[in-house]
């Protein structure tokens, strides 16, 4: 995925021509279009297209340091100078051996580097497990199948949704989204005044369903998105409105 976003599993095998094979503690990078920036790190061994330039550290303890050199950015500007093509260009494989980096480093780096990535590898597994909960539940909720009447978000922990709730004929729920405020893109309906203690406080109403769904559709499913989901069933299945403080 384009901006050292991981990597996208193949919906199926090709008919024709070569694939290559990796092993773990390989750097996978696409050779086509190199300004996407796909990179990533193998946790284990598989296969992947012939497109894909698969670079393996001659000492495999210096894996992550490999990987950490080639993700940086002057690498993919690098590769660009050298790139062939005009509509798909592809990255000169022989120039990119002559990227220049250090000889070597510490092992106290290479301890950091490794714990790094395996962190990066493991919410990489746990977002594929959440959008595919994801994708299992929403339909659910929507037509009724699981009911989330009950739920009472008092008693969640680490979330920022616990609030009082109550019974209301208006069919209403604020959200607060804290922690990743700036980059969501919630959609905002009824302007609420801030206050102090809540700043990225949106009001969405039954105009803002569409984008809401939207929204969560392409969101990186997190817990905190989940929680508003479950927040917006109450809100149109039961005509719940929770005032959060």
């Amino acid at each position: 995925m384009q901006n050292k976003g991981g990597r996208q599993l193949a919906s199926s095998l090709p008919a024709t021509g070569k694939i290559t094979r990796y092993k773990a503690g390989d750097t996978l990078i696409s050779n086509i279009r190199p300004y996407f920036k796909k990179i990533w790190y193998a946790p284990f061994e598989g296969t992947c297209s012939g497109d894909v330039i698969v670079f393996r550290a001659n000492d495999p303890s210096n894996a992550p340091y490999l990987h950490a050199c080639l993700r940086q950015d002057s690498f993919f500007d690098y590769v660009m100078q050298g790139a062939k093509g005009t509509k798909m260009p592809r990255g000169d494989k022989k120039q990119m051996m002559e990227f220049k980096v250090a000889s070597s480093c510490s092992t106290k780096d290479l301890i950091l580097l490794d714990s790094a990535i395996k962190q990066r590898s493991d919410n990489d597994s746990e977002t594929v497990k959440l959008q595919a909960l994801r994708d299992t539940l929403l339909p659910k909720l929507m037509s009724g199948e699981i009911d989330v009447s009950k739920v009472d978000l008092t008693q969640l922990t680490n979330n920022h949704l616990a609030g009082r709730m109550h019974w209301s004929n208006v069919i209403r729920v604020r959200a607060i989204h804290a922690v990743h405020s700036q980059q969501s893109q919630i959609p905002a309906y009824e302007s609420v005044p801030k206050v102090s203690h809540s700043p990225c406080r949106t009001a969405l109403t039954l105009g803002g369903i569409a984008p809401l769904l939207s929204w969560l559709a392409v969101s990186q499913f997190t817990a905190q998105s989940f929680a508003m989901l479950v927040v917006f069933c109450q809100v149109v299945l039961c005509g719940v409105s929770s005032e959060l403080s």
